[in-house]
């Protein structure tokens, strides 16, 4: 049948991850932000899955995106910050960030971005940062 433009995300998130499901995905608050950055660090989109007040994302989005921005290529993709593990990559000119609880697997949020990312890049195919706007 024909899908809305909204939902070919997580539908493709069910087939790179079967088990996948939106409201056991949100109940469990494995992540709690995800972020979409430019070089320049402008934010290009923030998800929260986890309440924050606008003055706390402010502040976390400044702290966390000035860390991640001055990691060099060499340096390892996961810093801590609060209670948080953040994960990040850098795609082009865009990082994406994810927030999640200190014990999930680096390894696999990783790869939750990169699954992410082939998702908007089939979506809007060959995805820019003026998609993400």
């Amino acid at each position: 049948g024909h899908y809305g433009r909204g939902t070919l995300p997580l539908l493709r998130l069910s087939v790179c991850f079967p088990s996948f499901s939106l409201s056991l995905f949100l109940q469990t608050n494995m992540i709690h932000f995800l972020l979409m950055v430019n070089k320049q660090g402008q934010t290009r989109l923030a998800q929260y899955l986890s309440f924050l007040s606008v003055h706390d994302r402010t502040a976390l989005e400044a702290e966390i995106v000035r860390k991640c921005l001055a990691r060099k290529d060499t340096e390892c993709s996961f810093l801590e910050y609060l209670n948080y593990k953040v994960v990040f990559r850098r795609y082009a000119s865009l990082f994406f960030i994810v927030g999640v609880d200190e014990e999930e697997n680096e390894v696999a949020v990783l790869e939750f971005i990169h699954c992410l990312v082939e998702t908007l890049d089939r979506f809007f195919e060959n995805v820019c940062e003026l998609d993400i706007m």
